[in-house]
């Protein structure tokens, strides 16, 4: 340095460097690398963010008060957040007791959903709209577009809302087959219970 004096070295502030120039020199975008920032730079500040939006709710709740907003409320309260919340609108027609399980698979799914309870001694005229050839329960109905039969509804779930664990079907080729069968079974048979029960039900009317 000028006037001939030694500048201080500081080994931590030297060894931060040298490891920088290193990372700089060797950094490779690889899948580890990728995972990596995924976890720390955007799975831990999301829980870390949700963990203090949680204790203050739990603030606001002790004390008797309405929760404050955050980010994330102020999103799901405006209009943009209300048209993402009707773009997921999914109501299931079915009967009590319906062996198709579509309920479970919903709720296993974690998909919201309004159900409808049918009477197919009085069909509702959604159900009449939505499906005109067999006019069947169930019916998934998504976004006002009808998808009908069990099996064709469990696929439709499958394939819309894959990135939800778990799946519904089976991915391999046998098992798959086997579950279609079943599935098709099962509607068949619960048709035909619910004829025989109820001599002026008649499937299609």
């Amino acid at each position: 340095m000028g006037g001939g004096m030694e500048a201080n070295k500081n080994k931590f502030i030297e060894d931060w460097g040298s490891a920088r120039e290193t990372l700089e020199q060797n950094f490779r975008w690889t899948r580890r690398n990728f995972a990596l920032i995924g976890i720390f730079g955007i799975a831990v500040p999301i829980l870390v963010y949700k963990g203090i939006v949680k204790e203050f709710n739990m603030q606001d709740e002790d004390a008797g008060r309405p929760y404050r907003k955050f980010i994330y409320m102020r999103i799901a309260d405006s209009s943009v957040g209300q048209a993402l919340k009707m773009a997921e609108e999914v109501i299931l027609l079915d009967i009590l007791g319906s062996s198709s399980g579509m309920r479970i698979t919903l709720e296993e799914k974690g998909i919201e959903y309004e159900y409808k309870e049918e009477n197919m001694l009085d069909k509702s005229p959604m159900l009449l709209q939505m499906n005109l050839v067999h006019k069947m329960v169930p019916v998934l109905i998504h976004n006002g577009k009808p998808i009908c039969e069990s099996l064709v509804i469990l696929q439709y779930i499958d394939e819309v809302w894959k990135h939800k664990f778990p799946d519904l079907l089976p991915s391999d080729t046998y098992h798959l087959s086997q579950a279609r069968f079943w599935a098709d079974f099962v509607d068949k048979k619960e048709s035909y219970l619910l004829f025989s029960r109820n001599s002026s039900f008649t499937p299609g009317v």
